[in-house]
């Protein structure tokens, strides 16, 4: 057997027959198509700590292992459910890509990465709040932020002169323990960084009243997260067709995804495909994927290579979109002297990094392609040297945080 051979390579014979993927294959499979770029590396000292956990613990669990931030026990859970999403994945995997029509190495490890993604959030969505309820938390954070900071912001203003010696001698003696790693801070710049705060709580505030998404609002419709997941899958890959027909392959595909992520077998998804299927989200999908197979195509990939000017104009454009919605907001009510002044802030950066952009002169290298081997080489060098030093940094916290339980 050639050694070189991808992991994912190896599982293609048994997805071709519909057989079970041996336990061990479907394990280094996933791993390979779930790595980061510093993967490697981390497996092998998670492994000089528990070789279990090294082999079978999640890319993203492998840095919070290695400096103790995941106990012992904790990592023992995490590996028990993977152990549980591995054996679903070896005995679905063939039948969910042969729904999907997938055949070739690279489908598969997109595949593999999205599926792992789906099953891993289900759960935290399902145990999450309603909407309305996270987003009134949001908002109602928001505003005390607004309102805590404005206090102690007129508070520190009044005590001024009481309080302003004695903390500035206490931040000079921390600057001079705590070296490299701590900035002079006066009153001044605190007044002036909690005026900042509390103008950027604000500033969410309106961008949410005009109906932008100002900040992030889950949900806990687990079952339309499956079938989000399984329609943005089958519009990648050209198949299953999208219809709300019970029974229909699109209908088994996300029985079977739901199944990944639960462990239920045969269940029915028709409501949530129902409702997807007259959603904003759909629409926004279909969009995101007209744009991104013509960014993709040979003639969007040539048409943006042959000019080298691509990149300034697009920022150019985003520049010009945020002029005008800083002149929006400025006209939209009449603020206080201070929200003003940091309105005309903003407004002015956006203008001045606007006509940056529009000064500027090539030629400039906008693919990774074009770049000098010499410049990648050094690049590459640059990145992983730095991985070491985090990776040493979290070995060394992560022993004496260990050595401290014990």
């Amino acid at each position: 057997m050639n050694s070189d051979r991808s992991n994912i390579s190896k599982i293609i014979p048994y997805i071709q027959t519909g057989e079970v993927i041996p336990h061990e294959e479907m394990l280094e499979a996933l791993n390979e198509a779930t790595a980061t770029l510093a993967d490697e590396r981390r497996r092998e000292v998670a492994s000089s700590i528990s070789p279990e956990v090294g082999r079978y613990l999640a890319s993203t669990d492998l840095m919070p292992f290695i400096k103790a931030d995941i106990s012992d026990v904790e990592a023992r859970q995490l590996i028990a459910e993977r152990r549980v999403h591995l054996n679903r994945l070896s005995n679905l995997l063939p039948s969910v890509l042969k729904l999907l029509a997938i055949r070739n190495e690279a489908q598969i490890h997109s595949a593999l990465i999205q599926l792992d993604d789906c099953s891993r959030d289900y759960h935290p969505i399902k145990s999450s709040e309603y909407s309305s309820t996270q987003r009134k938390k949001i908002v109602n954070d928001l505003n005390a932020v607004a309102s805590l900071s404005g206090e102690l912001e007129l508070t520190l203003k009044r005590l001024g002169y009481h309080i302003s010696t004695d903390f500035e001698q206490h931040d000079e003696a921390c600057r001079r323990v705590i070296k490299g790693s701590h900035t002079e801070v006066r009153l001044f710049d605190l007044l002036r960084l909690l005026g900042e705060l509390r103008f950027s709580s604000e500033l969410i505030l309106y961008k949410d009243s005009i109906g932008e998404r100002a900040f992030y609002v889950g949900d806990n419709r687990a079952r339309t997260h499956i079938v989000e997941y399984a329609y943005r899958m089958a519009v990648q890959f050209d198949a299953p067709k999208f219809t709300t027909t019970p029974g229909s392959d699109f209908s088994t595909l996300c029985s079977l995804m739901y199944e990944l992520a639960t462990g239920e077998a045969d269940e029915s998804l028709a409501g949530a495909i129902n409702k997807f299927g007259r959603s904003g989200e759909r629409r926004q999908i279909d969009e995101e994927e007209i744009v991104h197979r013509h960014e993709n195509s040979d003639e969007g990939m040539a048409a943006h290579e042959a000019d080298n000017f691509a990149a300034v104009k697009e920022a150019i454009q985003s520049y010009e979109t945020e002029v005008g919605c800083w002149r929006s907001m400025f006209a939209s009510r009449k603020w206080e002297d201070f929200e003003q002044s940091q309105i005309g802030i903003r407004l002015m950066d956006a203008v001045e990094r606007r006509d940056d952009q529009m000064n500027k002169h090539g030629p400039f290298l906008v693919w990774a392609s074009q770049m000098a081997s010499g410049d990648k080489r050094t690049l590459w060098d640059r990145l992983e040297e730095n991985e070491l030093l985090n990776l040493e940094f979290a070995a060394k916290v992560g022993r004496r945080a260990r050595g401290e339980r014990n």
